[in-house]
């Protein structure tokens, strides 16, 4: 992406001309052109070149798909069965590898039935599916359908992929310091979208929240949190979009 930039820029100062730049110029003209945006050809400052490609990717995301993907640690959770059933451990030991297996399962549908319902009830910028994340490699190869969960949690087959683009959703750790989870956006090569998009939102530690999270069981926590998580993604890419619209608009 550092070097996409750069290529650019070089095209804007006019210090250097190659069919491979015009080709990615004439790119990012032709999408400004499907969004009705302006292309700031005119000015060649870095900070407005990376809110004209935030601006793109918003535009191309509410026109596309959002696809959530939800947790369930199987690599883990298998290396964890094969070391439960080891002769060499203790039954302290297995007992304790046991609980953890169901407390990381539990953890699980926690988390995927609060994305499921949060986003179902809180987002409505794009189309939103729903994916494990164990079948990720079949959508890279190509399958639409088959694979993608209903609002119960279960892969149906009627379910299908139909935009021609897509983006995906992670809940997962963002803050190794404090081991905070939250939402973070990438594209479908599965990278983080840069700033200014709002790759990551977190709604943050309030006095309110931090409350509820001493007052409230941690799944009812949970849930909470990543409905604010939702909320606060929801507002963050209308008010890019409206941003963008005053800036690079053509009508404005």
């Amino acid at each position: 992406m550092k070097d996409f930039f750069n290529y650019r820029v070089l095209i804007f100062s006019f210090l250097i001309l190659t069919p491979t730049i015009t080709n990615a110029q004439d790119s990012l003209i032709a999408l400004a052109e499907k969004h009705n945006l302006n292309y700031p050809i005119d000015e060649v400052s870095t900070s407005k070149i990376k809110r004209f490609e935030a601006v793109l990717v918003v535009n191309e995301l509410q026109t596309n798909s959002l696809i959530v993907m939800l947790r369930t640690n199987e690599k883990r959770l298998r290396e964890l069965g094969i070391l439960s059933r080891s002769s060499e451990i203790t039954a302290k030991q297995r007992s304790g590898i046991e609980a953890k297996i169901t407390a990381m399962r539990a953890k699980n549908e926690t988390v995927n039935n609060a994305l499921i319902n949060s986003f179902k009830e809180s987002y409505g910028f794009s189309k939103v599916y729903f994916i494990y994340d164990t079948s990720l490699t079949s959508l890279k190869n190509g399958i639409k359908n088959g694979i993608f969960v209903n609002e119960n949690g279960e892969v149906d087959k009627s379910i299908e992929l139909t935009t021609a683009n897509y983006y995906f959703c992670n809940f997962t750790l963002v803050s190794r310091s404090n081991e905070s989870e939250g939402l973070v956006i990438y594209d479908a090569n599965i990278e983080r979208i840069a700033a200014p998009f709002p790759t990551v939102s977190v709604a943050g530690s309030s006095g309110l929240n931090m409350l509820m999270q001493i007052l409230t069981s941690d799944n009812n926590y949970q849930k909470r949190a990543i409905t604010k998580d939702v909320e606060k993604l929801q507002k963050n890419l209308d008010l890019l979009l409206e941003k963008g619209n005053l800036e690079f608009g053509k009508n404005q």
